[in-house]
């Protein structure tokens, strides 16, 4: 730890900020005075989970601050992947004594890890939840307000790994640490008691079949006719497409629930792009939720008109 001469500065644009400036000689400061960080950093061009993070603290002294270094703690390092832990494991594990990690969400002190603890199958007496992991994406619905949507929304900005602890029933004996995940889409609910939605990739590859979920990655779709693009819908196919991006139109955002209640939960036509020379599609990448009429438009046009194309149109 040094201390180091700077100040603040107030910077009035469109969004005001305030930063800290220093000496331009910060950098031979850091180098002459922790050479083992120094050399550390130039032999890990890229990042990498022991990286450590670059803290600097107030002192009395306006101008005056306190600059070092913590090594940054990821509790992912501490877990076997695919081991099924109970909570009284997890607690034990990492000497977790003043809290109690019932909620669906939880941060290990003097980590930077967040921790999801996912139930698939929910109890019929419980808020319906839709969550739901095949292998390759990860639903997740939840109450999750300010803070700790944050959490899951802004923890690479923060410097925060998702860890994901996953069980098919809440009967189930204890979680399955399936990895680390990062969060690819975030629908906020529009009005109090809503559902959040957060859809995450995972970052730890899992061999196929280890996991004894659906498959991930592509899906085969079957020949129709002479046309080599046209397909049958695989039902899996219109299945991962709607976990994935929902079953609102990407076109002109008509949603049947909304507009016809119950009878329309779930109803969404699915479009997909052109599929490989061997018939395979990628719900994630090709494949997006349209309502009927825009489904129509789609295929009217010759050649058919994308996705992007009729957005322009409609709106």
């Amino acid at each position: 730890m040094i201390e180091y001469q700077a100040y603040f500065e107030m910077l009035i644009e469109k969004n005001p900020r305030t930063r800290l400036v220093w000496k331009s000689d910060l950098q031979n400061l850091i180098q002459d005075r922790f050479p083992a960080w120094t050399a550390f950093f130039k032999s890990h061009a890229e990042s990498d989970v022991l990286t450590p993070e670059m803290k600097i603290k107030k002192t009395r002294s306006p101008s005056k601050f306190l600059l070092f270094f913590e090594e940054v703690k990821r509790s992912s390092t501490s877990l076997e992947l695919l081991k099924t832990y109970s909570r009284e494991e997890l607690k034990d594990t990492f000497q977790i004594t003043d809290a109690i990690i019932r909620n669906g969400i939880h941060v290990p002190k003097d980590t930077s890890s967040v921790w999801l603890f996912v139930t698939e199958e929910r109890s019929p007496d419980g808020v319906s939840f839709r969550n739901h992991f095949d292998g390759q994406v990860l639903q997740l619905e939840g109450q999750f307000k300010g803070r700790i949507g944050g959490l899951i929304t802004n923890h690479e900005s923060e410097g925060n790994e998702i860890v994901v602890l996953y069980r098919r029933k809440k009967r189930d004996s204890g979680f399955r640490y399936v990895g680390r995940f990062s969060c690819h889409t975030h629908t906020p609910g529009q009005f109090i008691g809503d559902l959040a939605r957060f859809i995450l990739f995972p970052q730890d590859v899992i061999p196929d079949g280890d996991l004894g979920l659906a498959k991930a990655g592509v899906i085969t779709g079957t020949r129709r006719g002479s046309n080599p693009n046209e397909m049958e819908m695989d039902p899996a196919i219109r299945n991962r497409t709607i976990r994935v991006h929902g079953d609102t139109c990407a076109v002109c955002g008509f949603n049947f629930s909304e507009k016809y209640g119950r009878f329309g939960e779930g109803y969404i036509e699915v479009h997909c792009g052109e599929p490989s020379s061997r018939g395979e599609v990628d719900p994630v990448t090709k494949c997006v939720p349209v309502c009927s009429n825009c489904h129509r438009m789609i295929h009217r046009a010759e050649p058919k008109l994308t996705i992007e194309e009729l957005k322009k149109i409609v709106h």
